[in-house]
């Protein structure tokens, strides 16, 4: 099978995966009057948020698996014993959210 075709498969079955979500974060540069106004935060790092100063602050976020690459990082890393173990994978981490 050549290069291309290669990737036209997993493409293929990347669209037939189920959508899975993956924890991760964004990272927002806000002002510490915008912080203030939410009324939940009133310390950064144990010192008063000064209104005037600019904070680096961790959104978390839901982000759904991108399965095409992560299909062809598995077959990079291991050929078809790879996608077989990323399916199985995948069909675990459905299986424990049905039973959970």
């Amino acid at each position: 099978m050549g290069k291309k075709a290669r990737l036209k498969a997993i493409k293929s079955m990347a669209k037939n995966m189920p959508l899975i979500m993956t924890e991760s974060h964004e990272k927002h540069l806000l002002k510490g009057s915008e912080i203030l106004e939410w009324g939940t935060i009133k310390e950064i790092d144990g010192k008063p948020i000064d209104p005037d100063k600019m904070y680096l602050y961790n959104s978390p976020l839901q982000v759904a698996r991108n399965h095409g690459r992560r299909f062809k990082n598995a077959w990079l890393k291991n050929g078809q014993e790879g996608i077989r173990a990323y399916m199985n994978g995948v069909l675990n981490v459905v299986k424990s959210n049905v039973n959970s």
